[in-house]
């Protein structure tokens, strides 16, 4: 009999969910000991920690005789981040005065609220390319830091005049749940657009009338 459960958990088993489990009400779910080893618990979503679960081992002797033993049984769950919410954009007109703006907006995903953006970094930009509004960069690999709370203001500058031609971008985005840390990188396409150039010195000479 296993009791305790935190709230928003429960118990089920991979071969049939629920249906070789007894609820016996107060919280108290009965499994046969024939079925222990597929018996899975489900935390609630994003819950990362310690608890701890009561079981109680009952032991039914063939004359209807019964003995039980109960224990505290301490689970772990290792925290795993989730992927952020990721918007990045950058577009901009060919010659555009004050350079192509890099927008960029990353949000932690959990529902507790146990995650936070850590870090966010741009890299493989092309030669003669620089970002302005980081927080440093580039390093010697060639990598921008940005703050993750003052993404606004980034813009990248130094392509060729006249030029329309599009390049990419590494942005890094690290989420960190309970010490542990993963690292979403997306390539962002920095879209120019060509403008077309008026004609200058243009003349038309006189035509002779039939």
């Amino acid at each position: 009999v296993i009791s305790n459960l935190p709230e928003g958990s429960r118990l089920w088993m991979p071969s049939d969910g629920q249906q070789s489990l007894i609820y016996a009400g107060g919280g108290k779910w009965a499994v046969d000991v024939d079925h222990l080893a597929d018996l899975r618990i489900q935390p609630r979503e994003d819950f990362s920690g310690s608890f701890n679960l009561d079981i109680k081992v009952v032991v039914t002797e063939s004359d209807g005789d019964k003995w039980s033993a109960e224990r505290t049984y301490a689970v772990t769950v290792d925290p795993d981040p989730d992927n952020p919410s990721l918007h990045i954009s950058a577009s901009a007109l060919e010659d555009q005065a004050g350079g192509v703006p890099l927008d960029i907006s990353a949000l932690a995903t959990d529902s507790d609220g146990s995650e936070s953006i850590t870090a966010i970094s741009v890299s493989g930009l092309p030669e003669g390319i620089v970002l302005h509004g980081a927080l440093s960069g580039p390093d010697e690999n060639g990598v921008y830091h940005i703050d993750p709370a003052y993404t606004s203001g980034l813009t990248l500058t130094g392509m060729a005049n006249n030029s329309n031609v599009d390049f990419s971008v590494q942005v890094a985005v690290t989420v960190e749940d309970g010490g542990i840390s993963e690292t979403t990188v997306r390539d962002v396409t920095v879209d120019i657009k060509g403008v077309a150039d008026g004609v200058e010195n243009f003349t038309v000479d006189d035509v002779p009338a039939d």
